[in-house]
């Protein structure tokens, strides 16, 4: 279950961004990727999204077939592609310039924020940083690989309310005038690991992280 600690980080970290935000329509990224289905006929498992068909030779006369969720769903917007947990919350925000998306699992966030004018990182952190508290914050430079692509950015460790809460905020590298950061946010338990839902949703991402130019 999120904590009072995670749900005001979120709420800082996308307040700052959302002021004046409004929408009078239905843009296609508020839309919900699609979730996926695993059709199982006879022990061959096929994945469909809703409205996909499928044809079918040699099926026996009486197949066994059973259908379930898949486990992910696929994220791909601003040439950005990568799985996520099917139970993750999905929203959208957008104003003059820039656009916000959120992944809401219980334990675990991702965002990508995706702006049009040039944005440096560090003032991002520096924001949240602000609204935490210099004094409750330890920020350190970080490198992740996310599939084939290598990524730099910060990690802050957020000490406040007897809990911690880890960000790790990746500039992700595209050759176009935007700027992709990706951020992810993650409830550590008392004696600091990470959370078992981050670590099953990042060895997703990174097997499926992957840019689309």
């Amino acid at each position: 279950m999120k904590s009072q600690l995670a749900t005001v980080a979120l709420l800082l970290l996308m307040t700052n961004s959302l002021i004046g935000q409004g929408q009078d329509s239905l843009s296609v990224n508020e839309i919900e990727p699609p979730l996926r289905l695993e059709l199982t006929i006879d022990g061959k498992t096929y994945t469909l999204k809703d409205g996909d068909e499928l044809k079918l030779k040699g099926v026996a006369a009486n197949p066994t077939v059973s259908v379930r969720s898949a486990a992910f769903r696929q994220f791909q917007f601003e040439s950005v592609y990568f799985e996520y947990p099917t139970h993750f919350a999905y929203t959208y925000e957008e104003d003059f310039g820039y656009r916000i998306w959120s992944l809401d699992g219980s334990d675990f966030i991702i965002l990508m924020f995706v702006y049009d004018v040039p944005v440096v990182l560090d003032e991002l952190v520096d924001e949240m940083v602000a609204q935490f508290g210099a004094e409750n914050c330890t920020i350190t430079p970080f490198e992740r690989k996310l599939g084939e692509i290598p990524c730099i950015g910060k990690k802050i460790e957020v000490s406040l309310i007897g809990q911690s809460l880890n960000y790790e905020i990746l500039d992700i590298p595209f050759p176009d005038d935007k700027k992709r950061i990706l951020a992810f946010q993650d409830i550590r338990d008392e004696t600091g690991n990470s959370s078992p839902e981050s670590m099953l949703t990042m060895q997703q991402i990174n097997t499926s992280f992957k840019l689309i130019k």
